[in-house]
């Protein structure tokens, strides 16, 4: 009878969480984030055979331990969208992953007895994402690779006295980071954090939690993705030299920012404060009363009180995540401080620069945020910490909130950077398609306090199946709202952009190999960082796209261009073919004679 139960709960999980996700992928189109998800395959489309050299160094670095993987989809479909949603399916299970693993551990400790909690937080657990499945981009794996981690945690937790089985999961811990060392460098942080939370470990209990000899591994793994990395960069990006995302690095100049100016104070704390207050506000008001459970039971660890023991394993794993958190954000407001501070800089007015996506940008430490804040609704549930320290939620939530509004409200009230509003969208009914109602945020701080009153009620009235499927609904809305009227949405419009072009070049697919042609040049007229080269690359994987306009035109060169370029070129002997939506087309006389055949 238990058995199956556990498939029937299976059953409900794969239906609420992996079927909406799947469902959504059939409506997207390559690509969204143009120039992050061209440099997060690079790696993959070098290994597929193509040759991508004319656009992947205008891309930065993102990687490859996730998408090489996957090498072999672009040998076995022709259809670039076919080869798109493939990588968006496997995408769907990465980051679904943790839905499997909270039920796991969760009907494995038996810290929660009521089975629909255990279902309801399983499937908060599977939507507690900032980035969807839509897009290419490493977060997905390193979502993955977060919930793994926090398996593996469990499991050297509940054996820490088993020396055979200690080392055998400090091995596959050790594997997982070095993995993870070539899917996004920032993942450094995920090794950073198992130091601390070893060390912290040890203080209180005297027992360590990994095998500290097989370290070495990690010590190898890291040199030998070093050496790789840069291999990579220098092959495939032509230079490492910089290369965007490469190394983390705080400049000393950026120290001097403190120093010159006060703004600058306050474009940090924006940087920071924003950030926690976005996540609140996505998270229906649960963040705060997670943030003081951690830190209350921090307190309570390092000055040697007693922790019931049931707890320790969730306090552990939301340690290590809270601490990636931190330092995600911490050096993020220092790479981000000069942006932030031209923010700043600019006032309350009409502000369009590019700095205030740094106050509510989450997807950094997006995927670090799943197991905290499971971790952490567990505490809730099963804790009394929320109750004793009702006062300090309320007044650390007031706090953050009038900040928000006073502070950092006005400098993206008006903005156009959709990047900073992108977590804000689904509470304000805004999206990309209507400017009028892009600007209003606040309604976003409004559902917010609701949700923090209606959380911190929850909680205290121990009407925990009613939180569970409050949160599971607000996450599952947020998703799959983003992913329609910002994923979706902006991929059908960049698709849009080159489609006449790109079938008229599958068209005459024959007549470009009789003439030996595999070179086109792109000009993208926007002149912005996604350029439509990107695009084009990925739509036609086995041609080689240059971005520009060439110096000079012979007897084998194709120009797309997204505008006329007649007063640019030579008349006489360039052919210009127009076609629908501001995509033209310019060859040699020679080559359209051969069309005309």
């Amino acid at each position: 009878m238990q058995k199956k139960r556990q498939w029937i709960d299976l059953g409900i999980i794969i239906l609420a969480v992996i079927m909406p996700k799947l469902i959504l992928v059939f409506f997207s189109l390559p690509l969204r984030t143009l120039s992050d998800e061209m440099g997060t395959l690079a790696v993959a489309s070098n290994l597929a055979g193509f040759d991508w050299s004319g656009v992947i160094p205008l891309s930065g670095y993102y990687g490859y331990g996730y998408t090489a993987l996957f090498y072999w989809l672009f040998l076995i479909f022709d259809d670039p969208i076919i080869v798109y949603r493939s990588f968006l399916i496997i995408n769907v299970f990465l980051q679904s992953i943790g839905a499997f693993i909270s039920y796991k551990i969760l009907s494995e400790t038996k810290i929660i007895d009521n089975r629909r909690n255990i279902l309801l937080l399983s499937i908060i657990a599977g939507y507690l994402v900032v980035t969807r499945a839509n897009i290419i981009y490493n977060e997905q794996a390193l979502i993955f690779m977060s919930w793994c981690i926090t398996y593996v945690i469990y499991k050297l937790i509940t054996n820490i006295d088993n020396k055979k089985k200690k080392s055998i999961y400090t091995t596959i811990l050790m594997l997982l980071l070095i993995w993870a060392l070539t899917i996004h460098v920032r993942s450094i942080i995920y090794f950073i954090a198992l130091i601390i939370v070893t060390l912290i470990y040890y203080i209180r209990t005297k027992k360590w939690i990994i095998d500290l000899k097989l370290i070495v591994l990690f010590v190898l793994g890291y040199i030998g993705v070093k050496y790789l990395s840069t291999s990579l960069q220098n092959s495939i990006w032509t230079s490492a030299e910089g290369l965007r995302n490469t190394e983390i690095s705080i400049s000393t100049s950026i120290i001097e920012y403190f120093k010159t100016d006060t703004l600058n104070w306050t474009a940090w704390l924006n940087i920071i404060i924003g950030q926690i207050y976005t996540i609140t506000i996505v998270s229906g008001g649960i963040t705060i009363p997670i943030i003081i459970i951690f830190i209350t039971l921090f307190i309570r660890w390092v000055s040697n009180k007693e922790i019931n023991n049931k707890f320790i394993l969730y306090y552990i794993i939301g340690l290590f995540f809270s601490i990636c958190i931190v330092g995600t954000i911490l050096g993020q407001s220092l790479t981000w401080l000069p942006e932030a501070s031209k923010a700043v800089s600019a006032g309350f007015l009409d502000n369009q620069t590019y700095g205030t996506k740094a106050f509510t940008y989450i997807r950094y430490f997006g995927p670090y945020i799943g197991p905290v804040l499971w971790s952490g609704l567990v505490l809730c549930i099963c804790s009394e910490v929320v109750k004793k320290h009702i006062k300090d939620n309320i007044y650390v939530f007031i706090g953050l909130t009038v900040y928000w509004i006073f502070v950092i409200y006005p400098f993206i009230d008006k903005t156009t950077q959709t990047g900073t509003l992108e977590a804000l969208y689904p509470f304000s009914g805004g999206t990309v398609l209507s400017d009028e109602r892009i600007r209003y945020t606040l309604p976003s701080v409004i559902i917010c306090i609701f949700s923090f009153i209606f959380t911190i009620k929850m909680i205290l009235n121990k009407k925990s199946i009613i939180l569970m499927a409050f949160l599971s609904t607000l996450l599952m809305y947020q998703y799959i709202y983003n992913a329609i009227t910002y994923d979706i949405y902006y991929q059908k419009l960049f698709s849009d952009k080159i489609i006449e072009t790109y079938n008229f070049i599958e068209e005459n697919e024959n007549e470009f190999t009789k003439l030996a042609i595999k070179d086109f040049n792109v000009y993208d007229a926007r002149d912005i960082g996604h350029g439509l080269y990107f695009n084009y690359q990925f739509w036609l994987p086995r041609y080689h796209i240059i971005s520009g306009i060439p110096e000079t035109f012979d007897e084998k060169t194709v120009l797309i261009s997204n505008v006329s370029l007649e007063e640019q070129i030579p008349k006489d002997s360039i052919y210009e073919i127009k076609l629908k939506d501001n995509q033209y087309i310019y060859m040699g006389e020679n080559i359209k004679e051969e069309f005309i055949k």
